[in-house]
């Protein structure tokens, strides 16, 4: 059984079976500070939903700014 929404209203605008889907398959994350979820070009096509705390997310150039 995958994690479902707390919040309803947040997806409130997406029809039912396509918020239940999101999270169908979910897995439970936990990071610490400072640590990475993803980097650009990865092959995830996972869904996030942040439940405590905060994300960073950060892009940068090719020429590194």
């Amino acid at each position: 059984m995958g994690l479902r929404p707390e919040y309803p209203r947040l997806l409130s605008g997406l029809p039912a079976d396509l918020s239940t889907k999101l999270f169908d398959n979910a897995k439970l994350v936990q990071l610490s500070a400072a640590k990475i979820l993803f980097r650009a070009g990865a092959t995830d096509d996972g869904c996030y939903r942040v439940e405590h705390g905060l994300l960073k997310v950060t892009i940068a150039s090719r020429s590194g700014a």
